[in-house]
């Protein structure tokens, strides 16, 4: 498997890399217009960036900011969470006793279908009242009373406060996206500021 999978990988990156167009100067199938006009955009685009670069900070002493320490740390705890929940969820599941693999693969899907509903839902309400860092933290308080809450009782207990954390912490991956991301990008530490 791992064969065919790679080599399918390979024949299509070559196919990328020989089809694939890196200027839009380059592409054929755009006329003369897009072509300036596609041009034109990507050059404002790199003189802003260049612009906007400022000085170069090194490494420890991005390393040093209280900041940047406390989102590289909120971030491990919502990745440790979402891995938590992935591995240990049907093995709970599995203490129910008596389920069938399908079964357990069944209910293991009911906090992911959650968290789909959940997802949307923290997106249209982080969207309407513009409070992303809010809706960060109610659901990050949500992932972890749920985390806390299926650690107190049986399987069948623990199972059900598992609903939340995949519901809490697929949003927080969502909205940390932007504002985690801008901590590996030195251009942007210097205007980092979501607090």
């Amino acid at each position: 498997m791992f064969l065919i999978e790679g080599f399918a990988s390979v024949i299509l990156c070559l196919l990328v890399w020989k089809v694939l167009d890196s200027y839009p100067k380059d592409a054929n199938w755009l006329s003369r217009d897009e072509k300036a006009a596609l041009s034109d955009v990507i050059a404002k685009e790199q003189q802003a960036r260049e612009a906007s670069r400022g000085a170069h900070l090194p490494a420890l002493k991005l390393l040093a900011d209280k900041q940047i320490l406390l989102f590289c740390f909120l971030f491990f705890t919502i990745a440790q969470n979402v891995y938590g929940v992935t591995f240990w969820l049907p093995t709970m599941i599995r203490g129910l006793g008596g389920l069938s693999d399908i079964q357990v693969g069944l209910l293991n899907s009911v906090p992911w279908l959650i968290a789909i509903v959940a997802m949307y839902s923290f997106a249209v309400m982080a969207g309407k009242w513009l409070t992303q860092q809010a809706w960060l933290c109610i659901s990050l308080l949500i992932a972890a009373a749920g985390l806390f809450v299926s650690t107190l009782g049986g399987p069948l207990f623990g199972f059900m406060p598992f609903a939340l954390p995949p519901s809490a912490l697929n949003p927080p991956r969502r909205c940390s996206g932007r504002f985690l991301r801008p901590i590996s990008t030195h251009a942007c530490l210097r205007r980092y500021s979501p607090w």
